[in-house]
């Protein structure tokens, strides 16, 4: 103790921090799937973990700022995105909605909601979509709607879109026309095949 102020290691600043995935929230910064060095120079990787930053000091992480209320299950962070003060964390099997009003904690977690890579997920008007190979979905800050299946319908069968999704597969968002496009790869790997979602009606398009 010195003038009766306790030593604090949980709120020492890491000495270097390397991260996959993050997103801006609140004035700090949240970040996925860490690699830390601390302090006394020890290296630790949590692939399932999120660190948030202070406010307004978005390069300064500590151990006070670890968000444990989605972490410890093994399953590796591929995204995070942010919308309506929720935080959507795509792991490898689950998908987590944290919400970050004020003090973090899970909403909701659904299976089979994830994506494969970062590139899979985008932010649009009306709120946070993404592909995998079970269908195509939007979260608007309540609720996850499937996008391929609408009033007891779907738009085509489970095998055209399966077959039409790689592990590569991109998602982007035109805010003029207001649709969503699909994309079967990121890189030059890809057969230039696409879908089109339009949001305002409601319909698929395929094209090549």
């Amino acid at each position: 103790p010195y003038q009766n102020v306790r030593y604090d290691t949980l709120r020492v600043p890491f000495k270097e921090v390397r991260w996959k995935t993050s997103v801006m929230i609140n004035r700090r910064a949240y970040i996925g799937n860490v690699r830390i060095i601390k302090s006394d120079g020890s290296t630790h990787i949590e692939p399932d973990t999120i660190y948030k930053s202070r406010v307004n000091k978005f390069d300064t992480f500590t151990e006070s700022g670890k968000i444990t209320v989605a972490s410890g299950d093994g399953e590796d962070i591929i995204a995070l995105v942010d919308y309506a003060d929720r935080l959507l964390q795509f792991k490898d099997k689950t998908l987590h909605i944290i919400n970050v009003q004020q003090k973090e904690f899970l909403e909701d977690s659904h299976r089979h909601k994830v994506v494969s890579n970062v590139q899979a997920v985008v932010k649009t008007d009306f709120g946070v979509a993404w592909a995998n190979s079970h269908g195509a979905y939007l979260y608007d800050g309540r609720t996850i709607q499937d996008l391929i299946e609408g009033k007891g319908m779907r738009s085509m069968t489970s095998k055209q879109w399966s077959d039409f999704v790689t592990d590569k597969v991109s998602v982007g968002y035109i805010p003029d026309k207001r649709q969503i496009i699909f994309v079967d790869s990121y890189d030059d790997s890809s057969d230039g095949n696409i879908f089109i979602y339009d949001m305002i009606t409601k319909s698929w398009v395929k094209g090549y």
